[in-house]
């Protein structure tokens, strides 16, 4: 993975297909997403495609983190399971945002 030309992205602790793409989690909690865009898959609130590994975004200037592991929702987006136990869900154009659930008793 790059995050431009001839630039790698370190950290990585773990890979995550998605269609035509992939996500990245690295060592510090954070996600990156490369690939494929349309339906807001690379979870940066746009249908861009993106060539090189960005940022997974939950507003336009705030990075995700604290990511403890991340899913992939075919051509839906994605999703992130944080360290607290939220579940972020990104796809269909917009923006990482925790969704509402009740804990599994």
């Amino acid at each position: 993975m790059l995050t431009a030309a001839n630039t790698p992205l370190t950290g990585v602790v773990d890979v995550v297909r998605k269609y035509s793409g992939g996500y990245a989690l690295l060592q510090d909690g954070s996600a990156y997403a490369w690939g494929w865009g349309v339906n807001g898959m690379n979870g940066n609130g746009s249908q861009s495609d993106n060539l090189y590994a960005q940022p997974i975004m939950t507003s336009a200037s705030t990075q995700l983190s604290g990511v403890k592991q991340l899913f992939d929702r075919y051509i839906y987006g994605g999703a992130a399971l944080m360290t607290d136990g939220q579940v972020y869900s990104w796809g269909q154009g917009q923006p990482p945002e925790a969704m509402a659930m009740d804990p599994i008793a």
